[in-house]
């Protein structure tokens, strides 16, 4: 090998290297558990809480249901405990998993000092049924694998708007928190069996009564669609779970579903269709074509002769004045990945999901034969609508992702209000969020109802919140 050719050669290994480097954090991950344990005194009045270093399940107290919670198992077979011990060291970052008998809203959120990972999760979870118990986690978990995926300067930037809360049939402040929301939710769903809370995103009118009456706009600033369209994309997509996750981290940080779409489309023009009926399924066809465009085409009205099809199949263009537009010519572009970067990221997501989910997970194709056949729509007199334009809106900053409150038990309590002690406060909003769930869950809520119950419920948590800090 002469010198030049050495020296071209070590330099080429040493630019992939950079890269490869560059592209994911060095698999640093630790895992610290911790155990925030009520304290109370012989007549079983509240006077603290001691916090423990958990090293295994039998760390903690026999009898605990932090036992019964670790040990449920999520359906691909492994212990909620199993899971997080095994994909904490595929992370960056130390996760620190906190239990806490607490009474507070489960979150995930990077820790300042250090940037690790904090998952957060409080007593209200042993109230959950067992496919919300494995869900709220998982969600949780998801807002951590953003985290990990994005670049390490990425922060979340939350608004849930006044009351700090988010409900699933919410339309949120902004694109951005429905963003993070979302992808926590099809997260959570991939690996829960497709259920979303009371959701199952396999049904494909699962989100029709709540948002049937929406604009597609507000569609999208409502996490369990936003979550529903990525579910859709992973499992019902050519490359599902992996294509989703390279171009994750690919084009990251995303700030909206239209961000996150755009990178994807680019990325895999071949699923351009798959994409559109996705939307506009999921939109209850409330999509205007301009936004169609500019999520699965980049904005331009040249689109190949599949996904003209499809847009005429659904009505959206006119047959008659078009058909002189369709006389383009044909051309097959490749194009290709590296799957030096592209292995590595994907076997970090097959560790996410474990061996024994039904979801494959594959790497991407690497040599993907593009049709670009060619056909041009009709000029539009239609103005863009906002949320294709703008990805979000200004933000409060908040770094925590929460999880909605869920809880499944049917407690009752005729306490009047002004009468209540802190545990009967607690006990009445949860359960009338445990009601609003129910039938926000519902295939055809009344809505009516449903917004006398959140009423009622955001009244309790008001009084249980102002009650708690009289403490």
């Amino acid at each position: 090998m002469t010198k030049n050719r050495f020296y071209n050669y070590f330099k080429f290994i040493f630019i992939l290297a950079l890269i490869v480097s560059c592209s994911l954090p060095a698999f640093a991950g630790k895992l610290n558990i911790t155990y925030e344990r009520l304290v109370t005194d012989e007549y079983g009045n509240e006077i603290g809480y001691n916090t423990y270093q958990i090293n295994s399940i039998k760390d903690l107290p026999i009898g605990s249901p932090w036992r019964t919670y670790l040990e449920t198992k999520l359906p691909n077979g492994s212990t909620i405990y199993e899971y997080v011990k095994s994909v904490s060291g595929q992370l960056g970052q130390t996760l620190n998993v906190h239990l806490s008998d607490s009474d507070s809203t489960c979150c995930s959120y990077k820790n300042p000092n250090d940037n690790s990972y904090n998952l957060d999760l409080y007593n209200c979870v042993h109230s959950y049924s067992k496919e919300n118990k494995t869900f709220v986690f998982l969600h949780e978990f998801g807002h951590v694998v953003m985290l990990n995926t994005y670049p390490e300067y990425y922060s979340f930037s939350i608004n849930y708007g006044e009351d700090g809360q988010h409900y699933l049939d919410e339309i949120l402040p902004d694109y951005n928190t429905a963003w993070i929301e979302g992808w926590a939710n099809a997260f959570g769903a991939v690996n829960n069996g497709g259920l979303c809370y009371g959701y199952n995103l396999n049904d494909k009118d699962a989100l029709k009564g709540f948002l049937g009456n929406k604009t597609f706009d507000e569609m999208t600033r409502n996490e369990v669609f936003v979550g529903k369209v990525l579910y859709e994309l992973m499992a019902n997509i050519d490359g599902g779970v992996s294509a989703a996750y390279a171009e994750f981290y690919k084009s990251s940080p995303h700030f909206s579903l239209y961000d996150f779409c755009k990178g994807y489309v680019s990325s895999y023009p071949q699923n351009k269709v798959a994409l559109a009926k996705i939307l506009v399924e999921n939109s209850f066809g409330k999509i205007s074509l301009n936004d169609l465009l500019l999520y699965v085409n980049g904005g331009s009205r040249t689109v190949s002769k599949e996904l003209y099809a499809y847009l005429e199949s659904v009505g959206m263009v006119n047959t008659t004045s078009n058909s002189n537009n369709n006389n383009n010519t044909s051309t097959n572009n490749t194009t290709t990945s590296k799957p030096s970067i592209w292995s590595r990221i994907v076997s970090f997501f097959k560790n996410l999901f474990g061996r024994k989910t039904n979801t494959v997970v594959s790497e991407p194709t690497t040599n993907n034969k593009v049709n670009t056949s060619v056909a041009n729509l009709p000029a539009s007199n239609n103005s863009v609508s906002n949320v294709s334009l703008s990805c979000f809106m200004e933000s409060d900053g908040t770094n925590r992702a929460i999880a909605p409150i869920m809880n499944d038990s049917n407690k009752a309590t005729a306490v009047e209000m002004n009468t209540m002690t802190l545990k009967e406060a607690q006990e009445e909003y949860l359960k009338y969020y445990a009601e609003y769930t129910e039938l926000v869950s519902s295939q055809n809520p009344d809505m009516q109802k449903v917004n006398k119950v959140r009423s009622k419920y955001t009244e309790a948590y008001k009084k249980y919140i102002e009650l708690k800090n009289k403490k």
